[in-house]
Order: structure tokens, then sequence, then C-alpha cells
């Protein structure tokens, strides 16, 4: 049955009906229970499709992501999931890299469906390709995370402020042979950690040293780092892209003979829970990934009550967690 039908079935209106399903209005604590008890009893479900067409609102929102298989964008996906269900929106998550090869075509594949905003979290290239090719349409678009853009609505974290933490770190326990180990795309003038990591040696006068990995995989790190070990001997500690690759290094050290921290320090970036508690625990930039989420939706939010507002920018700073793994 249809809403009409419904509301006809157990004698209240459409309105009073709509009301007590979305928790707004002017409606009593007894028939709101009345209306969802009935619902219950009868079978009743709301036609989202049907209310969208109605209202021109779809509440559902598209989070756009990379490298869906990293445990820190599995963070993302629960903080802003929860946030966006307590509001009362569903959400589509679109793998960005599985849609467009190269991200200057094919933009409308990045938004098949109806949604009344996009969160963006690493992937403001696929951002600023969408808002160039679709100029004349307004849905609210957040940029978030480490990398963003303030084309539109941004929440940044500033990893290069981290970065810089993490070797002065490094350095104070001192390191001096620093290797940086890394997805070869990542090593490049654009990525924060690797600049920080460049400055920071170059102005303390040492070498710079790359670990290379052919994929973003714990088996490639493991790989890598065994290799690079055995032609060039151990470093005294590894600063690793991600957490992700920080479990891969440590098997590639120990497959040579080489143990963290007695032998080689270790430091990751991002602050997922598996860091925290591997043995030994790792010591990691960690991101404040549950309030970028909080502040993400909010901006969101606030676009979509009110499309006149300037843009809306901050950015947030990491810590860094000093743990067994660089602990002497």
């Amino acid at each position: 049955m249809n809403i009409i039908e419904f509301a006809d079935k157990i004698g209240v209106s459409r309105t009073t009906v709509s009301r007590a399903i979305h928790g707004t209005g002017r409606i009593s604590p007894a028939t709101r229970t009345m209306v969802l008890k009935r619902m219950e009893e009868l079978g009743y479900h709301p036609n989202h499709v049907a209310r969208a067409l109605v209202t021109g609102q779809s509440h559902v929102v598209s989070l756009w992501s990379r490298c869906l298989h990293h445990l820190f964008y599995t963070q993302v996906v629960y903080y802003v999931g929860a946030e966006l269900e307590a509001s009362g929106f569903d959400m589509i998550i679109k793998d960005v890299t599985s849609c467009m090869n190269t991200y200057n075509g094919y933009t409308d594949q990045l938004l098949r469906w109806s949604v009344d905003g996009v969160l963006a979290i690493d992937c403001p290239q696929y951002v600023t390709a969408y808002v160039k090719a679709n100029q004349n349409r307004s849905i609210p678009i957040v940029s978030f995370g480490a990398f963003h853009t303030e084309q539109v609505d941004s929440v940044g974290c500033d990893l290069a402020s981290g970065s810089t933490d993490a070797m002065h770190h490094l350095y104070e326990i001192g390191c001096r042979r620093i290797a940086y180990l890394a997805l070869y795309k990542a090593i490049n003038p654009n990525e924060p950690k690797w600049n920080a990591y460049k400055k920071f040696m170059d102005e303390a006068g040492l070498k710079t040293e790359c670990i290379v990995t052919p994929e973003e995989t714990r088996v490639a790190a493991r790989q890598a780092t065994s290799d690079y070990v055995k032609d060039h001997g151990a470093p005294d500690a590894i600063f690793c892209h991600c957490d992700d690759l920080v479990t891969g290094v440590f098997h590639g050290l120990r497959d040579q003979n080489f143990h963290v921290p007695e032998d080689v320090v270790l430091v990751g970036c991002d602050g997922t829970e598996d860091a925290e508690y591997f043995n030994p625990s790792i010591t990691t930039i960690v991101q404040p990934v549950k309030e970028m989420c909080t502040l993400a939706c909010q901006f969101m939010h606030n676009r979509i009550e009110d499309p006149s507002l300037p843009l809306q920018h901050v950015v947030l700073k990491p810590r860094l967690a000093i743990r067994q793994s660089s602990t002497r």
C-alpha cells in the first residue's frame, strides 16, 4: 500500500504518517508510537523513491573513497556511516578508482544515483574533475582528509606537521639512517609525508633512502623491505607511508634477522587500531578521523540547509603516538 492508503487505514492524515516516520514536525509521542506500531502490524514500508520525487531530496549521501582495503578508510566508512544514520541519511560508497581510470573523463560515473550530497575522502582530483564537468549542478560536496581541495567545503589534516614531529622524534632517539617506505606513486612533491621527510633529512645533512613497493600491500612491503636490507643493510629507522604497510615491513626485517625496535625503529601513519595492538605496538601519526568525519558531515548538512553559505574550511592537526616500536 502507498502512504495515502496506509494513512486512511489507520485513520490519520498523510502528514501525520510522514512526521511519525521522520521524527519531524508537530506530533505527540503517543501518536508517533501508534503510527510506527501500525506500520509494523500492517507491513507498511515507506517508498523512499516516491518521497524523493515529491520532495526533491533522496536522504542519501555518496561517500567517495579510494584504497577501501586500507584499515584507515574502513574507519572513515564507520564514522561517516554513524554520523549519517544519526541524522536520517543513508550512504552509498563509491570507489573512485574503480569507476574512472582517468579522472579527466567519464565523471558521470561518480554519481549514477540521485544523492543530496557528497563526502570525498582523499580524492581531490576527482572532486576537481567533477566540479569542472558539472558547473551547473549544485550538489553539496565536502572534500576531506590529508588530500583535499578548497574549491568546495573542506576538512583537512596536516600530515606534513605530523611527519615532521615523527622525524624529530627519530632524530632525538639517535636515528641517522632513516628510510622512507612507500608505494612508488607516493614518492612525489605532492605527498606531504614524503616532503616533510625529505626536507628534514636535507636540513639535517642526512642522506635520504627510499624503499619502494610496487603495490600498497603488506606482501609487497615485506618483500621490498627484505630485499632492501639484504642489499643495503638495515637502516636505523623506517618511516612507513601508512600503518597497513608496517606489519609487512616488520616481517621483512624478521626475514633478514633484524628485530624491532632493537635493530630497527618503525614509525607508521594513520593511527589505526591494529597499530596500537600489534606486538610491539607501533609508533604512528594519528589522524583525528572521528573529528574529521563529524565535521565533514556537519559541513555537508550546513550546505544542504543554506547553499549560499561562504565556503567552510578547517585543517586539523594529527598527533604523534609514541609506542614500543620506537622506544629503546
